[in-house]
């Protein structure tokens, strides 16, 4: 790693029972603010669209943690949660493929939940 590499940890932890509870034009307004058509698409793919949309919300502010933890004000006010796009490989794999387009930074997501919980890690690293 030389010197000027710089790596960042975020996560965060959800209860999923927040979004089960969003219904109707609740739901569609915040989904249409935090989440991509992509992610709504997937997410409402999935057996339990509640824990898929909370995984992915989990993601989405375990990278803006792990950005801001490079200290970095003009980056991490450049993040909106629509400039964040989470995706899956065809073997259900996350991936984070959205990224401030200002900054070389790449990153690496883990999703878990459960039925109540949801829970996301994101290493970033810059140059």
């Amino acid at each position: 790693m030389s010197h000027r590499e710089r790596i960042g940890v975020g996560t965060d932890l959800l209860d999923v029972g927040r979004f089960r509870a969003l219904t109707g034009e609740t739901a569609s307004n915040f989904f249409a603010r935090v989440f991509t058509a992509g992610e709504i698409a997937y997410c409402e793919s999935q057996p339990d669209p509640a824990q898929s949309f909370a995984g992915c919300f989990a993601a989405k502010e375990a990278l803006i943690k792990a950005l801001n933890s490079f200290g970095d004000d003009e980056m991490a006010s450049s993040l909106d949660y629509l400039t964040i796009e989470v995706t899956h490989s065809a073997q259900g794999q996350p991936r984070i493929t959205s990224l401030p387009r200002a900054h070389e930074v790449t990153a690496t997501v883990s999703i878990s939940h459960t039925e109540s919980l949801a829970i996301a890690v994101v290493i970033v690293q810059s140059a």
